[in-house]
């Protein structure tokens, strides 16, 4: 058999490479433990004891949502992060990006659309509006990546402006009661 010449190199330096896969499940454990920091960050701020729920889901996304715009087990909307990776976050896998979505499957589209078009029309929206017909996400903006010699800045690259993005978001909480109640009321209205 004959082996290409990177995978020689892989071969004569298997330990370093067995070494740098553990080292890279400890960078994704370091960056889900600095994505759930930020929960902290937000407990701190003044509208946070109004209803707020922090959910990590795995290490590499966290939402925000009001406890109030549950519908049966799940939020209805939700303001988060996902992707937070390694790759994402320092290679050259698509970015990080912070995310306003509707839950509850495509019966739920047209809050979406509904959202993005007072978002569009209010010019509230942090981050682009998703203006596809069929997505229920209403905003996203992208994260930067992380350079090695930004690696100082971390936190103010990444993490205050995902922070920044949930006090946006949660500033505009009236807008995202109003849908959820509208969502409800179609609801009763179609189970009759």
């Amino acid at each position: 058999m004959r082996f290409s010449e990177e995978s020689r190199l892989l071969i004569e330096h298997w330990d370093a490479v067995q070494d740098i896969m553990r080292t890279e499940q400890t960078l994704r454990t370091d960056l889900g433990r600095a994505l759930a920091a930020t929960e902290d960050t937000v407990r701190a701020e003044s509208w946070w004891d109004d209803g707020w729920a922090f959910v990590r889901s795995g290490n590499a996304e966290v939402y925000i949502a009001r406890e109030d715009w549950r519908a049966e087990d799940d939020f209805m909307i939700l303001v988060g992060v996902e992707r937070f990776t390694p790759g994402a976050v320092f290679g050259d896998e698509a970015p990080s990006q912070c995310y306003v979505w509707v839950s509850g499957g495509t019966k739920n589209v047209p809050i979406a659309r509904r959202l993005v078009g007072v978002l569009d029309e209010s010019g509230d929206a942090l981050g682009d509006l998703d203006r596809r017909e069929s997505s229920r996400y209403v905003a996203q903006k992208t994260l930067p990546k992380c350079l090695p010699e930004e690696l100082a800045e971390f936190d103010d690259l990444l993490l205050s402006p995902i922070v920044g993005f949930f006090r946006h978001y949660a500033g505009l909480r009236e807008l995202f009661d109003q849908a959820v109640a509208e969502a409800r009321q179609v609801k009763e209205d179609h189970d009759g």
